[in-house]
């Protein structure tokens, strides 16, 4: 284990480089964008790209068993099977590509013309938006296998030195729709695409070239196919809930209220996004080791990792949620020249719901790790209809866009249940040790570190340079509360040894 967590924190450093980069890209381009664009048609677009990502439902259930599969090869050191499954999954890509594109340009064409609330005169511009974000789609469906072997090889370095290209091409995209005289709206649609094909490309050429188990095979295996979506069938059940619920909700807000609302969502929703960053990125790097474990049968160290994965990961989101909650209108006064009604509200409370999330996550990759999801994926399926329903009837009632935020952070508590009593019974995690080793700090940490910016929070802020003292404030609070309170021996140990070899790296 020693070297799994060497592993693991190279790796997590690594996405934490990563991150950085494209959260300062990102914060900068959007509010660009946002400015460039205005309010309407940025809400547009989020609303459009939001449609496209319904057909992702499949995609996402084939990732799910992708990387599934592709873990338990190597944690089997079995070389020629992780090629069996690397060729088929390109294939399944391949098929399914062409299967989304015959739906989009049919179905998906029809709804877009017919059934969404835009203004005729951006009509023209609309059509563009869904035809660039397709195939934008496509290329994402196609990189998913290379995405998928990077990961299994745990090769987080890789994400850093393509991330500074992806940071370069947007601030390229940036610099171009500002200085165009053409529809800014189709022009930036058209260059985030071209971005996609071209990381596309570096993905395929990086992993044919550093992994020799990344060979292509023109073969048909049939017991493979079958067993690839016999796994992604059921996964493919409960992403066809995620995103029902997550786009049901974009077009109940469009449908009671106007695209600004939608904006407002997509402001947040990105602010969210970035702030959510430093769990997924350490997530990633402790996912691999949780199949691995798993399918080497080391059901001790896969417990261990599962219950140090949820609770760190929560530590992380409440560390850099508690500045951006508590000072949330400030922040974005200064990311954004112009704040969509709503934006602070959807942001807190999309926080709120992502930090329920993180203790979950890694509960999910366990239970995937098992195989058997059938069961577990028709109760998520329920939990998310509940949703749907729910914030359809709270904007009905007349509450706030806002609302279904709110219904959000519920569904979350809903789905950790779900994950525990599958996980109880899949992996043999006991609710006793889960409530002692990762719940009950977890409550006590969450409760005390809200002190110090609540308070704070009530204190008026008299410019820009007391929101930031507040927000490191609030930040280093955190810290201090989850190292005392949150960590154990063991854990403060770990992180004492991981800051002292990052002193010598960098002395060196």
């Amino acid at each position: 284990m020693p070297a799994n967590n060497k592993r693991i924190a190279k790796n997590t450093i690594m996405l934490y480089i990563r991150m950085f980069l494209m959260m300062a890209v990102a914060f900068y381009t959007s509010r660009v964008v946002l400015k460039v664009l205005g309010v309407d048609d940025y809400g547009i677009y989020n609303l459009i790209s939001g449609f496209v990502t319904v057909f992702s439902f499949v995609n996402k259930a084939l990732v799910s068993a992708t990387q599934r599969y592709l873990n338990v090869a190597l944690g089997k050191q079995d070389d020629d099977l992780f090629t069996k499954i690397y060729s088929m999954s390109i294939n399944i890509y391949l098929l399914l590509s062409a299967i989304i594109l015959l739906v989009g340009e049919t179905v998906g064409l029809w709804f877009i013309n017919t059934q969404l609330n835009i203004s005729p005169d951006r009509m023209f511009a609309a059509r563009w938006v869904y035809q660039f974000a397709l195939f934008m789609f496509v290329f994402r469906i196609l990189r998913t296998p290379y995405n998928a072997a990077v990961v299994a090889h745990e090769k987080m370095d890789f994400y850093a030195y393509i991330s500074i290209v992806e940071a370069v091409l947007q601030l390229l995209i940036v610099f171009l729709i500002q200085n165009t005289s053409l529809d800014k709206l189709i022009v930036y649609a058209a260059l985030m695409l071209a971005t996609v094909i071209i990381i596309t490309v570096v993905y395929r050429v990086y992993c044919t070239k550093e992994f020799n188990q990344c060979l292509f095979r023109l073969f048909w295996d049939k017991s493979l196919f079958k067993e690839l979506l016999g796994f992604s069938g059921w996964s493919l059940l409960g992403q066809i809930a995620v995103i029902g619920r997550t786009q049901g909700e974009n077009f109940l807000i469009n449908h009671y209220f106007t695209v600004a609302a939608n904006a407002a969502r997509g402001v947040a929703t990105q602010a969210s996004n970035a702030t959510h960053m430093f769990v997924t990125n350490f997530q990633t790097a402790f996912n691999p080791q949780l199949t691995k474990t798993y399918a080497a049968g080391e059901s001790k160290d896969h417990l261990n990792l599962l219950f140090r994965s949820s609770k760190w990961s929560y530590f992380l989101m409440l560390i850099v949620m508690l500045p951006v909650a508590f000072n949330v209108e400030a922040l974005l006064g200064v990311w954004l020249e112009e704040v969509p009604e709503f934006t602070a509200s959807f942001c807190v409370l999309g926080l709120i719901s992502y930090l329920v999330m993180a203790l979950s996550s890694p509960i999910t990759t366990s239970i995937f790790a098992h195989g058997q999801i059938r069961n577990y994926q028709i109760a998520l399926c329920v939990v998310f209809f509940i949703g749907l329903l729910l914030s359809f009837l709270a904007l009905k009632m007349g509450l706030p866009p806002y609302s279904v935020s709110r219904v959000s952070i519920i569904v979350q508590i809903m789905m950790l249940l779900v994950r525990l009593y599958y996980a109880k019974k899949m992996v043999k995690l006991r609710l006793r040790e889960y409530f002692s080793n990762v719940l009950l700090p977890v409550g006590i940490v969450t409760v005390v570190s809200l002190t110090i910016p609540f308070v704070l929070h009530i204190v008026d802020k008299n410019n820009l340079w007391m929101t930031f003292l507040y927000c490191i404030a609030d930040m280093l609070w955190g810290v201090v509360i989850v190292y005392l309170l949150g960590l154990n021996r063991t854990e403060k140990r770990f992180v004492s040894q991981t800051i002292e070899n990052l002193k010598h790296k960098i002395i060196r």
